[in-house]
């Protein structure tokens, strides 16, 4: 199959027609989508340790926490999960509560370390104990380890292939893409 190499003016049409379809949340979660994945990019090329790096690294965990890590009892939240049952994508809202359930750590998930690390080091100054330092410096270790399972770019692959599988499934994304 061969390929159009299209400018940037026609992928921005792509994107308006794309996006033109969605109500207001949709609009609001695709462009966060859109923002988490150029953040990852940019992430990916920024030299490990400087303020750039923990800046984006910042940024990524609390926007992960932000569309996909939400209290149980704060069902009413806009999560991506919460998105996706209403769309009829309620195995797939489960895949990623699954995938978010899966230790890193012994004991220790995926979502209880971002949730410590964004609630407590990043976005709250609440009072902290050794526990929490540790899985702290735990996630800052294992989140930019380079060609990890658990590194920030490979988790949100993991994330896009479901929402991917999703969208193909739900029928919702309705954007054709036409060569000259």
């Amino acid at each position: 199959m061969a390929y159009d190499v299209v400018s940037e003016e026609e992928m921005e049409k792509v994107r308006e027609e794309f996006y033109s379809n969605f109500n207001d949340f949709e609009k609001r979660l695709f462009y966060n989508l859109d923002l988490l994945i150029d953040r990852v990019k940019k992430f990916k090329n920024i030299e490990a340790g400087t303020l750039d790096y923990w800046t984006y690294y910042d940024s990524i965990l609390t926007q992960i926490r932000a569309m996909f890590i939400e209290t149980p009892k704060r069902k009413q939240n806009h999560t991506i999960q919460n998105y996706l049952i209403t769309i009829n994508q309620k195995d797939l809202a489960k895949e990623i509560d699954v995938y978010l359930d899966k230790e890193i750590y012994e004991g220790m998930t995926f979502k209880e370390a971002i949730k410590v690390s964004v609630d407590k080091f990043i976005v709250h100054f609440d009072k902290v104990d050794v526990e929490d330092i540790v899985i702290e410096q735990m996630c800052r270790s294992k989140f930019t380890e380079p060609n990890k399972e658990n590194n920030i770019s490979n988790i949100l692959i993991e994330f896009m292939k479901i929402l991917m599988r999703g969208t193909m499934n739900a029928n919702f994304l309705q954007c054709e893409v036409r060569g000259k």
